[in-house]
């Protein structure tokens, strides 16, 4: 790579001086693209390709390949086109490949606006606004990073590389991602703020996501005061009114690792805590009370039963709760102090920057079902399952960028679970009614 020269009285140059590009870098395996012609390297256009001009050249010369590796295209992996447009003085025949696939290559040789090739071969010219394009082919296949673009140019009389003023890149997405995707409640939505979201399930998705769509459609079933979405009133009409479900049964202090089904029906106390896989048996309820941090890092689990009296249930207060990422299901109630937070991928370090750490590798290799009531002061929806899966070849019903990256399920058995738990305590008493629309 070098700064281009302005050429005077070369020998070769016998169409004229180049046009004066300060700003230039060359492509080539030396400072200006000078020849290394020599008798053991020999270069035919040296001698022999003179006054050829037109697609003989392609005949004449040698030709050098420049590679560029690593190259990010980060979300243009997903493109439906792509270009990459030269700009500069090179009068060298050229064509592109990117990771091995030939690119429509065309250059404005003489002014063309239609473009110059011989034979896949593209011509640029040398002229003021001379230039030329390689454009993707169908069935080409882009990487996030790691792609490589090979450049190959024809040597010439006068040198064997390009001079390149600036390069610029083009795209146009695949339809599937020009369309809407987002999170839903199935029902009702009710926030003291904003509810960057959707109810009635108005974002719900199959691989293609939802067109023609806008914030009045897909939150129709948002509890809201006009013309916000949210915001529901400006005094909290949500009630903070909490009481710890109860079981009776102290049993002592738990700490470490633990294997929740190992411990007998009761109500525990915790510092730190991690909760590992585990399936609680049949009739087995148990209140873990931390005072510090629960970590999931495994898959927590319900038997099955018919017998209503019998239905298992593991309830978790603490400060945080921090789910692992290769959790894929979580059968409890997540509950956190008001300054706390449930997180389902990972820790979170500031609450300003809460996707930080957050990628592929990271987040998006599971998907993640909670079952259960979640009553937190922040909820980090961390996961991205679902949302790297765009092509059409990998549509996949259960992984495609309108799959949910986290499910979260109030079933019927925390409601007749809690109903058996209390039934015959007279504890059950209204906090709060709100009338909600039928669900169509």
């Amino acid at each position: 790579m070098g700064k281009s020269p302005i050429i005077p009285g070369s020998p070769y140059c016998h169409q004229g001086v180049w046009d004066d590009i300060p700003n230039a870098k060359w492509i080539s395996i030396n400072s200006y693209g000078r020849h290394t012609h020599s008798s053991d390297k020999p270069d035919p256009s040296i001698k022999k390709c003179l006054f050829i001009t037109g697609a003989e050249m392609l005949e004449c010369g040698n030709t050098y390949v420049f590679r560029l590796k690593n190259v990010k295209l980060n979300e243009l992996k997903n493109a439906k086109k792509l270009s990459l447009n030269f700009a500069g003085a090179a009068d060298n025949y050229v064509r592109v490949k990117i990771n091995g696939y030939e690119m429509d290559t065309v250059g404005n040789a003489g002014g063309v606006s239609s473009g110059v090739q011989h034979q896949g071969w593209a011509l640029p010219g040398f002229t003021s606004g001379s230039r030329f394009t390689a454009e993707m082919k169908p069935g080409t296949v882009l990487y996030g990073d790691g792609n490589v673009i090979d450049i190959y140019v024809k040597s010439n009389p006068s040198h064997m590389g390009l001079v390149i003023s600036d390069i610029s890149l083009s795209y146009t997405m695949d339809r599937t991602y020009q369309n809407m995707y987002g999170s839903w409640g199935e029902y009702g939505i009710i926030a003291n703020g904003n509810a960057e979201s959707a109810s009635g399930a108005g974002l719900s998705s199959s691989f293609n996501g939802r067109s023609g769509v806008n914030p009045r459609d897909y939150n129709k079933l948002t509890f809201a005061n006009t013309p916000k979405f949210g915001n529901f009133s400006s005094a909290s009409s949500v009630p903070d009114n909490f009481t710890l479900p109860s079981i009776g049964g102290t049993r002592g202090n738990i700490s470490g690792n633990v294997d929740v089904n190992s411990l007998a029906s009761g109500e525990y106390n915790a510092g730190n805590v991690t909760l590992t896989g585990s399936k609680l048996s049949v009739g087995k309820s148990i209140v873990i009370k931390s005072s510090g941090v629960v970590r999931i890092s495994g898959d927590l689990l319900y038997t099955d039963t018919n017998d209503v009296r019998q239905l298992p249930q593991l309830i978790i207060y603490a400060k945080n709760i921090i789910i692992e990422p290769s959790v894929g299901e979580v059968n409890a109630w997540l509950i956190t102090q008001k300054d706390g937070y449930v997180s389902t991928c990972g820790v979170v370090i500031s609450f300003g920057d809460w996707l930080s750490g957050v990628s592929e590798s990271s987040c998006g290799k599971k998907q993640l079902k909670v079952n259960g009531p979640i009553k937190t002061g922040r909820l980090f929806l961390r996961r991205t399952y679902g949302g790297k899966h765009a092509s059409s070849a990998k549509n996949d019903p259960n992984m495609h960028p309108g799959t949910p990256a986290e499910i979260i399920n109030l079933r019927a058995d925390t409601y007749i679970w809690a109903y058996n738990n209390y039934r015959n305590t007279g504890a059950i008493s209204t906090m709060n009614v709100r009338e909600l629309p039928p669900r169509y």
